[in-house]
């Protein structure tokens, strides 16, 4: 028998969410009995309970300042077990709520993401309004559409946008690859973005230089993916990655391997397209949910188009530099086509973005539940080579 408090929240969400979000609800209701003592005190279910609440009424801003808290509630790592069962949730909400706010860009992508994990989701047309049921239906037809017309992959290291140079001619400085590994921080340093269960524990305790050496021999060889030949493809891959980043990104401050942008693109490897625009006072502290030059799903090789038109001033590519005045810093935005994400990972892209502001950090990545979940889940894959 289910806590009387995980039966209300699961006939709430049966009456308000589609099939798909169902099944998603259910596991995260479940899996929110197991960890507390009633589910009614459970956060992530009063917040959730609070959007669909909201939303309902057609309160859109409470729902979009719930969603907020909603997000930022699965990204904190106390709730890293939820994240993953929430995302569908959030996703299919974001689209609903951007849509209502008018933005139907953001809900786009919203409801991509949504589709690449529930594919054969349908809404019962009674329970939304009008106009998202036909928006709904629309965008799910034409990412149907878009499959049997994928545009062709980019080419391998390109990135599009002119931000960042391509990866692709980036040459391995073998020696330093070599004096990484035998750095006496080097658990510390940007492998530890590869750790997986207990590898930082093991790290910690091994005693002297022989330990630590073994413990690095074992952590390549697992993650070796030929290991019938010479070499270890992966950990030639690693270093070049660690060097591209401390090239570009690092800081007086920072090694760039070590920073934001630098965990992202040490496990997901050089974008599609990578953007920048200026953050403009009058904007909110809080990430937008697209930028005017967003690239659409179907290819990047025009990234003004969008249902928005709004204007941006692209800063000079490596640029970190912050304008007065009006100006309030810059964002950074990355985009992955599935072309370049492991397939595992049921994303036809992801958008990772970054902000630099006076006061608050250079090239901070915006907490994003869904992109949380999927360095985590990169880790575990590259433990696990095939």
């Amino acid at each position: 028998m289910y806590p009387a408090g995980v039966v209300g929240a699961l006939a709430t969400v049966s009456r308000t969410v589609s099939s798909g979000l169902v099944r998603a609800a259910v596991v995260l209701a479940l899996l929110a009995a197991s960890a507390v003592a009633r589910a009614a005190d459970d956060p992530i279910l009063i917040t959730l309970n609070e959007v669909k609440t909201h939303y309902r009424k057609h309160e859109i801003g409470e729902a979009a300042a719930a969603l907020r808290r909603l997000n930022e509630l699965a990204a904190a790592p106390e709730f890293a077990v939820a994240r993953d069962r929430l995302i569908p949730v959030l996703s299919f909400y974001t689209g609903a709520i951007q849509f209502e706010l008018r933005d139907e860009a953001g809900a786009r992508l919203a409801l991509e993401r949504y589709f690449g994990l529930q594919p054969g989701a349908t809404l019962d047309p009674g329970l939304y309004p009008k106009p998202f049921v036909k928006f709904f239906e629309r965008v799910k037809k034409e990412l149907a559409d878009a499959d049997r017309l994928a545009a062709p992959p980019s080419s391998p290291g390109s990135i599009e946008g002119g931000v960042l140079p391509s990866f692709a001619e980036f040459a391995l400085d073998e020696e330093a690859a070599d004096a990484m590994d035998r750095d006496p921080a080097w658990g510390s340093g940007p492998v530890r973005f590869l750790f997986v269960a207990d590898d930082a524990r093991r790290w910690k305790s091994a005693a002297d230089e022989d330990a630590r050496r073994r413990f690095q021999q074992e952590f390549w060889a697992r993650r070796d993916p030929t290991p019938a030949t010479p070499g270890n493809e992966l950990r030639r891959e690693f270093a070049r990655r660690v060097q591209f980043a401390n090239g570009r990104f690092s800081t007086e401050t920072q090694r760039g391997a070590e920073s934001d942008r630098g965990r992202v693109f040490i496990l997901l490897g050089p974008p599609n397209y990578a953007g920048r625009s200026r953050i403009e006072q009058a904007e909110e502290g809080v990430s937008r949910a697209t930028d005017d030059f967003t690239p659409r799903a179907a290819g990047l090789a025009n990234p003004t188009q969008g249902s928005r038109s709004t204007r941006t001033t692209r800063l000079e590519p490596g640029s970190s530099r912050l304008d007065t005045g009006e100006k309030k810093g810059s964002r950074e935005v990355w985009y992955y086509r599935s072309d370049r994400l492991a397939k595992e990972l049921p994303f036809k892209e992801l958008r990772f973005e970054f902000q630099t502001k006076a006061g608050y950090g250079i090239g901070v990545m915006q907490k994003d539940a869904v992109n949380l979940s999927v360095l985590s889940r990169m880790a575990d894959l590259i433990a696990l080579p095939k």
